[in-house]
């Protein structure tokens, strides 16, 4: 499906939830439904997107107790001045609990950094607490989970 425009169709829907959000269902799924899409949002002052990959399993393959991963917040990009403390932080759920690992310019951080505080609240809140920046920590950090 990468890059093409998914026509709604009798198999293929959407539906508008009063949160805001918006729901994909694809009946009958093939193969050929395997991919990434990509839901975007347009206005007058912008645009936004998220994308999400989906896997095709067969019937009976996939754990029925449980809620995949998924970001409630998404990390965001911030500025600090060289010296300060730099905190990104994120939101995730998912049942069980994903397992989270953060990366900076593709390489995983160690848990056990000394320049890099890592923290997993309750709540879900994943933090990357950056101590004493420098020019060396400007780059693209990002959390994933599984």
């Amino acid at each position: 499906m990468q890059g093409k425009v998914v026509e709604i169709s009798e198999r293929v829907t959407t539906e508008y939830k009063e949160d805001g959000s918006i729901i994909l269902t694809i009946r009958n799924a093939t193969d050929a439904d395997s991919g990434e899409y990509r839901c975007e949002a347009t206005n007058d002052f912008g645009n936004a997107w998220t994308e999400a990959p989906v896997i095709l399993a067969a019937a009976g393959t996939l754990p029925t107790d449980g809620e995949a991963p998924d970001f409630l917040a998404p990390v965001r990009p911030i500025s600090v001045q060289v010296g300060q403390k730099a905190v990104l932080e994120g939101k995730i759920i998912g049942t069980p609990e994903p397992s989270v690992k953060w990366y900076k310019g593709g390489v995983e951080i160690s848990k056990d950094h000394e320049k890099y505080h890592l923290e997993s609240l309750p709540d879900g809140t994943q933090r990357l607490t950056v101590n004493e920046a420098t020019f060396d920590d400007i780059g693209e950090y990002r959390v994933s989970f599984l």
